[in-house]
């Protein structure tokens, strides 16, 4: 009789969303992915900013295929260049928590949670700041 059937387990948040749903499905509802988008903004690839419309939601931590649960606290968005990228080379990611930045960052890249290590164990980071430039000398 369970030959062909799969027990799921469904984690609901407590709006109703659907958080997590186990091994059994592999692909992300609409409703975690909406979380998962609330919650990274953008591709968390270090130095990315590309719009959720451009990503996919990736098995951060731990692939599916080697056993990672389908869960909003195993996704990121990754763009569609990021997520080849992270895939081909054997990175791994992990959820550090989300920083809370001092100071007005406008307009510059922060750190999006996410930590990235490369297969040698190096972390991947955002790079230094560049000072901006003096503004142009005015005309007398």
């Amino acid at each position: 009789m369970a030959c062909d059937s799969a027990i799921t387990r469904v984690v609901f948040g407590p709006d109703g969303a659907v958080l997590d749903v186990g091994r059994a499905q592999r692909t992300v509802t609409g409703q975690m992915r909406r979380a998962v988008i609330a919650r990274d903004e953008h591709c968390v690839y270090p130095g990315c900013d590309q719009p959720p419309s451009r990503c996919e939601v990736h098995h951060a931590v731990r692939h599916w295929a080697d056993g990672g649960d389908t869960s909003v606290a195993n996704s990121a968005l990754l763009c569609w260049h990021h997520h080849a990228l992270v895939d081909a080379h054997g990175i791994s990611m992990r959820w550090a928590g989300k920083p809370t930045p001092d100071t007005d960052t406008t307009g510059t890249l922060i750190e999006t949670g996410w930590v990235f290590t490369d297969a040698r164990g190096h972390r991947i980071r955002l790079p230094d700041a560049i000072a901006p430039l003096p503004p142009p000398a005015q005309a007398a």
